[in-house]
């Protein structure tokens, strides 16, 4: 036992002599701001902001720091940053200016306080902060220049209705009533909720039509119902949507009959908020009201914008994937179409943007653009198919999916000698007799395929010259990405692409291109300006014919809707115009009669993309029901709405 225990003394006194060295490879300590961006954004109705100081390092010492406000240093970031922030002078005040540190504390707090009634009141364009520094520290310890400089962003609030309005095709029975919602945004958040009050203002319903060029008339007391409690945004978010609901028996005459009017225009603006100083928005929701016996209309039903970033990164597709789009009664499908392997067709809801499924791809080749083209198509029994393509070199492949999408497609290699053969085409016809389109990228030939009872077949009619396809000649350099749109029992067509446009008319003869085919050639007439346009889309509704395609806005169209700042390709829009026999009747000049132009990049045509797409393309699908027309049409980088015609 003593024995042990003269060997434990000997220990403790070996253990006693020698140096702690854990501390030799940290720095001493040192003081600094705790943040991640040196702007941090407050709202003014947080009334407080806590800063912390962080001592790290060793650890081993009591530490003081001083905390004060810094125009010196504000400046110093302005002329670095390119900014043009100012100091909010004297409308706050510290909890304390001093932080003291124990040797173990790695943090401490102060709380910067103002008062939110006054302070709104001085706050400048979003420029207006409280610049903190640690002015002053105890001996023996460094302040951390690089993280010295905290710049508390005190910001005012501003409430808008978040769309210029919409239209409503009122109920054709007094007993039943409709619904609109909607929406309000915030700009920045606040950390209590905000009641926000709407009122429908008929002063600007001459304002509205002035501006216009239309002659509305005032809608009804008592149609238009606003929730007296109006509609709450919630702590920390940023809107929500007002539900009003529309009271069909305000239209009715007390002979039970509905007043006989066109169209009603409702301005519906914000009337007040219970938060003073938070800034009203002078927007205005139009809601049309059109009578269920005064003809179609078309409203929109959803729509995917790039005003902050990418709209389709939402729904796992990259950049430039949503150069095209197919429609049915159900879905929107866009294909994953930028290069590389991965076989994959997305279907959005024409419903809800949020309901999404994809399509089976089971079977697919890959190719140059696995997945490039999605259409759908008549079976032959007035039902809609999805069809699909792959780009490759000198031959592509067609996939229809003839089972339904949760099915995999039948699988069709055809033969192109053209670049990039299926990275677009457009079908004419059924699946039980139709022709496939499908133009050439670069090269003055597209290439066509006749389709009977669901198979590609070879014809002796002269036209198909005894094989599965056969060449188009067009003239000139006829680029780009796009197709040809057939005009239902016209020879003519319209030919447009990224690049270029033109009517183009089949002629019965032809040339040898020297591979041994025959290249029908073509009669081709100008279609000025109609570049940057795609996806003509024939239709009739309730007896009316109708043509919807989408385009890119350009210049000219930008400086005719008064927009002088802008981006070229940061806008577009559908347009669709009366059908007068066709295309070129109704397109050419002053013979255009535009029935409905929406804009695709927002809810208004002021409203601009995030950024203009590497390449553009876009595109139109038009589906027909008993009781409606639903409408998808997008641009490349720019957006994607439905529509719907009533």
């Amino acid at each position: 036992m003593k024995k042990s225990i003269a060997i434990l003394a000997v220990l403790a006194l070996a253990t006693s002599c020698i140096e702690d060295s854990r501390n030799n490879n940290m720095v001493d300590d040192t003081l600094s701001l705790v943040y991640d961006e040196v702007v941090v954004p407050v709202s003014v109705y947080s009334g407080s902001h806590k800063v912390t100081v962080l001592k790290s390092g060793k650890g081993t010492k009591a530490a003081t720091a001083t905390l004060a406000v810094s125009t010196e240093a504000m400046e110093k970031y302005n002329t670095a940053e390119g900014t043009e922030y100012k100091d909010l002078t004297a409308h706050y005040s510290f909890s304390s200016t001093t932080v003291n540190f124990q040797p173990s504390d790695p943090t401490r707090s102060v709380t910067v306080n103002w008062d939110s009634a006054e302070v709104y009141k001085v706050l400048t364009d979003g420029n207006s902060v409280i610049p903190v520094v640690i002015s002053e520290k105890s001996d023996g310890i460094e302040i951390n220049e690089s993280r010295n400089l905290l710049l508390l962003n005190i910001l005012n609030s501003t409430v808008s209705l978040a769309s210029s309005g919409s239209t409503v095709v009122a109920k054709e029975q007094a007993a039943e009533d409709g619904e609109v919602s909607v929406k309000i945004g915030l700009d920045n958040a606040m950390p209590k909720d905000l009641n926000v009050k709407l009122t429908i203002d008929n002063s600007l319903v001459s304002v509205y039509n002035a501006e216009k060029g239309t002659s509305y008339s005032q809608c009804p007391d008592g149609y238009v119902q606003i929730p007296s409690e109006g509609a709450t945004i919630s702590a920390g978010s940023s809107d929500v949507f007002c539900d009003l609901t529309l009271k069909t028996s305000a239209l009715f005459q007390p002979n039970g009959k509905m007043m006989d009017f066109r169209t009603f225009v409702v301005p519906i603006r914000i009337s007040s908020t219970d938060e003073t100083g938070v800034i009203i928005a002078d927007k205005v929701y139009y809601l049309l009201v059109n009578s269920p016996f005064a003809g179609a209309v078309i409203s929109r039903v959803w729509g995917q914008y790039s005003a902050s970033a990418y709209w389709a990164a939402a729904y796992g597709l990259p950049s430039g994937a949503d150069r095209n789009l197919a429609l049915d009664q159900n879905w929107v499908y866009l294909p994953y179409a930028v290069g590389g392997t991965v076989a994959k067709i997305t279907a959005i809801s024409v419903n809800d943007p949020v309901n999404t499924r994809e399509v089976n791809t089971t079977g697919f080749v890959s190719g140059t653009i696995t997945t490039a083209c999605v259409r759908t198509i008549d079976k032959g029994d007035g039902s809609r198919m999805l069809v699909a393509t792959g780009a490759a070199e000198n031959n592509f492949t067609f996939y229809a999916w003839e089972n339904g999408i949760d099915n995999p497609p039948s699988v069709f290699t055809l033969e192109c000698t053209w670049r990039r053969g299926g990275d677009r085409f457009e079908y004419h016809g059924t699946w039980k007799d139709g022709v496939l389109y499908v133009h050439a990228y670069q090269g003055q030939f597209a290439t066509r395929y006749k389709v009977e009872n669901g198979a590609f077949v070879s014809t002796e009619d002269g036209k198909f010259n005894g094989t599965k396809r056969s060449l188009v000649r067009m003239t000139g350099s006829d680029t780009g990405f796009g197709g040809f749109h057939e005009y239902p029992g016209q020879d003519q067509m319209v030919f447009t692409t990224s690049d270029i446009s033109a009517f183009i008319t089949m002629k019965n003869t032809y040339v040898d291109p020297g591979d041994g085919q025959k290249a029908w050639e073509t009669d081709r007439e100008d279609f000025p300006g109609a570049d940057m346009t795609w996806g003509y889309r024939t239709f009739t509704y309730r007896g009316e014919k109708y043509i919807a395609y989408t385009a890119v806005d350009k210049d000219d169209q930008l400086k005719e809707d008064g927009i002088t700042s802008y981006t070229t390709k940061q806008r577009a829009r559908l347009v669709v115009v009366r059908d007068k026999g066709g295309f070129k009747a109704s397109l050419l000049g002053d013979n255009k009669d535009i029935f409905f132009e929406a804009p695709l990049q927002g809810e208004d045509f002021a409203d601009i993309a995030v950024a203009p797409p590497a390449s553009t393309q876009g595109d139109c699908a038009v589906v027909v029901l008993s009781d409606k027309v639903l409408i998808a049409a997008g641009v490349q980088g720019i957006g994607l709405s439905v529509f719907k015609m009533e």
